[in-house]
């Protein structure tokens, strides 16, 4: 297999991102697209360098049928995007989905038992756990430089307003929450959910990817639904989740997305504290990450300079968005697990959501299931009962 053959589901802002980052990686090679919405599929077709080689479709089933593709890029609203990727996979093709894989649930458990029964690659396009941060951090936490790990932390805060809460249902163009009072096709939009800690992947699957484990209970607390800062958006402020892990490491995340604050539009921070030393990413642009080793002779932070390599200008996210979609290629060629497989895609997200129900309970601690098989689920089988509980 010289490319892989893939197929983008979901032409909104963020599946255009992908088309972008797909034709600057060798590997691949855009054989379809698709969205329910003709006009979004009509202005994905510009963005495309060899336009002919990509059948264009409305109908995702269609596309399945019909399109030469080994792969399935699914880039759409999170509470679809589940059932496109445990479609594709019945199909027969790998599967690499953007974040968050959904809002929901039960959607997790659909998830894994679908990958557990095909025989093709799933992975979760999360690139923040390569940043060059992280990619020291964990290096350092594997050669015991940090110790135990006993705390974590991660920030993401960011300024949208309400642009992701409505859009237009006739051409996916997301609208403010002015613009979606004198708009006859607007709808609510699931882009961004009500819960902020809901979208915790880019905190998460870093901070997991350094100290190798998994969260076991969590709870969350929030603040009141409606923003304070635009009372016509119907999302919280800031939730704050404290979790526990199954190896002793508490983690708490920090996730805003409607409060001007530092950093705007957006700003990541993590910090990591050991037994023998520590790591924190800057608060700002002219701040410097830092690290602290306990038998180093150190009597402060030292700074690093650890600040990704922008590799490419004209790609989001630092760069990064490209390595999760190198390593699928990657995987899918060399018949191996893939970097943000199933298993570690889910424990990066379903704690997340299962923190929107701790806020919902005022803040109660919840357990969180196992979603890997063993004593209590076969593989490719759903558990007798895989609902989280109070601790």
């Amino acid at each position: 297999m010289d490319k892989i053959r893939i197929g983008v589901v979901g032409l909104g802002k963020r599946g255009r991102t992908w088309l972008k980052t797909l034709q600057a990686i060798d590997t691949y090679e855009i054989t379809a697209i698709c969205d329910h919405i003709e006009p979004l599929v009509q202005e994905a077709t510009t963005l495309l360098k060899e336009p002919e080689k990509a059948g264009c479709f409305t109908d995702f089933y269609e596309m399945l049928e019909k399109a030469p593709i080994d792969a399935v890029g699914v880039v759409a609203e999170p509470n679809a995007q589940v059932k496109l990727a445990c479609e594709s996979m019945n199909a027969g093709k790998h599967v690499v989905c953007e974040v968050p894989l959904s809002y929901r649930y039960q959607d997790y458990w659909d998830l894994v038992v679908a990958v557990e029964k095909s025989n093709v690659k799933f992975q979760m396009a999360e690139q923040a756990r390569y940043r060059k941060f992280i990619q020291a951090t964990r290096k350092m936490a594997e050669q015991g430089m940090l110790g135990k790990i006993l705390y974590a932390e991660g920030e993401y805060l960011a300024y949208y307003g309400s642009c992701y809460c409505f859009r237009d249902s006739k051409t996916g163009k997301y609208l403010t929450s002015e613009e979606a009072k004198s708009n006859p096709n607007a709808v609510s939009s699931d882009r961004s959910s009500e819960h902020p800690i809901a979208y915790i992947p880019h905190e998460l699957s870093p901070l997991l990817s350094v100290i190798k484990d998994r969260v076991v209970t969590v709870s969350c607390m929030g603040t009141k639904f409606g923003s304070y800062t635009d009372p016509a958006v119907p999302r919280r402020d800031f939730e704050v989740a404290i979790m526990h892990t199954a190896n002793d490491t508490l983690i708490r995340i920090l996730n805003g997305f409607t409060t001007p604050t530092p950093g705007h539009p957006t700003s990541h921070w993590y910090q990591i504290i050991g037994t023998e030393g520590s790591v924190e990413w800057k608060r700002a642009k002219w701040d410097q990450a830092k690290m602290w080793l306990k038998n180093a002779q150190m009597p402060d932070w030292a700074g690093v300079n650890w600040d990704d390599d922008v590799r490419a200008s004209n790609i989001e996210h630092g760069g990064r968005d490209p390595f999760p979609l190198i390593d699928f290629a990657e995987a899918i060629k060399e018949d191996r697990k893939p970097e943000i497989d199933i298993y570690t895609a889910i424990e990066a997200c379903v704690p997340g959501i299962v923190a929107t129900m701790s806020v919902e309970k005022g803040g109660r601690v919840l357990s969180i299931p196992d979603f890997r098989p063993g004593p209590n689920r076969k593989k490719g089988e759903y558990p007798l009962d895989g609902e989280p509980k109070e601790v």
